[in-house]
């Protein structure tokens, strides 16, 4: 009754009064002129936001649910409420109606082709790319700071990048990326490279490259990319720079497992190599991972490690590391396929 209510005098402000809105749209799906100057369009976007309001209201007010549930269920229902934005949808988007009248729909042709090339590029789920994927060169914008690799395993190669600097710091850097989006994220165009600013500023920076996995590595754990992975690098930066310590920096999982493996050198009573940790989007208390928290729990993990198991793709298994500096968690696997 209380949202009827509501919908009956937001029609009213909105069809029936000749008053412009002062406020200031925040959201960009809304920041054209027709969804506020156009009573229609006006209504269906503060009605769509009156509806998005009375659900999670209402799961939020809802008793005796566990936490948890509830945490999934108001996760569950903004994606959901998002996917039915009426921005989504040609007749209820005023820009996109103006675009096909404008274009004699040939915008809808070219939207529809492209729908086909990322069906066809799709197997057991739709794909939809979010970016133009031959749009990137490497050496132009991807992975252009000139370096070498020093040194490789079965796991990982490590690339040397030289300071451009006269002086130079004595310790060297080890970055330590995560093993699904690999160390191009630190390196991008020459304008954008985390590790050009690096070497500029005096700075030896060591990357790992870890491998793409595949059916070979399904046994392959959490604790094997601690002593097959950090351990080794360690060694190969110190047999080029003749430094036994880094200043170590991990970016999300990889700052996770950098931790970790500071936690083994702690644990097995062996002198610290890494002087210093710099952690970017890292979890270490994955008792309260956040958002991350809606896909770990039981039979959403043995889902995917059934189907990993079944595709023969490396699950990392379960990993559980205890350690001395932080509390002891429980790490879900990784799941990845070999072409990513």
């Amino acid at each position: 009754m209380t949202w009827w209510n509501q919908q009956i005098n937001l029609f009213n402000d909105c069809i029936l009064s000749t008053s412009e809105s002062t406020a200031k749209e925040t959201d960009p799906r809304f920041r054209d002129e027709s969804w506020s100057e156009n009573p229609m369009y006006s209504y269906i976007k503060e009605s769509y936001k009156l509806v998005c309001k009375s659900v999670l209201d209402t799961i939020g007010n809802t008793q005796d649910i566990e936490p948890e549930a509830k945490e999934r269920l108001e996760f569950f229902a903004r994606q959901f409420l998002n996917a039915m934005s009426p921005s989504n949808f040609i007749t209820t988007n005023p820009e996109i109606m103006k675009l096909t009248l404008e274009s004699n729909g040939e915008n809808l042709i070219k939207g529809l082709d492209q729908l086909q090339k990322d069906m066809s590029k799709s197997v057991d789920m739709l794909n939809i790319r979010m970016t133009d994927s031959e749009a990137f060169v490497v050496g132009e914008n991807v992975a252009a700071t000139e370096g070498k690799v020093v040194f490789k395993n079965h796991l990982f190669e490590l690339i040397q990048y030289q300071a451009t600097t006269e002086e130079v710091y004595k310790r060297p850097m080890m970055l330590v990326p995560p093993f699904v989006n690999k160390y191009y994220i630190m390196d991008l165009n020459q304008r954008k490279s985390f590790v050009k600013w690096l070497v500029d500023q005096g700075h030896t920076v060591f990357m790992i490259s870890w491998v793409n996995p595949d059916a070979s590595f399904r046994d392959t754990d959490f604790g094997h990319y601690v002593t097959d992975g950090i351990i080794p690098a360690l060694d190969a930066i110190e047999a080029q720079t003749g430094e036994r310590e880094v200043n170590g920096l991990g970016y999300c999982i990889g700052g996770t497992l950098l931790t970790a493996a500071m936690a083994y050198l702690a644990g097995k009573r062996r002198k610290q190599r890494i002087k210093s940790a710099t952690l970017l989007t890292t979890i270490l208390d994955f008792q309260q991972p956040g958002e991350l928290g809606i896909f770990i729990n039981d039979p959403m993990i043995s889902a995917i490690e059934t189907q990993n198991n079944h595709q023969a793709i490396w699950t990392g298994a379960k990993w559980r590391c205890r350690s001395v500096c932080f509390v002891k968690t429980a790490f879900t696997g990784i799941t990845t396929s070999p072409t990513t």
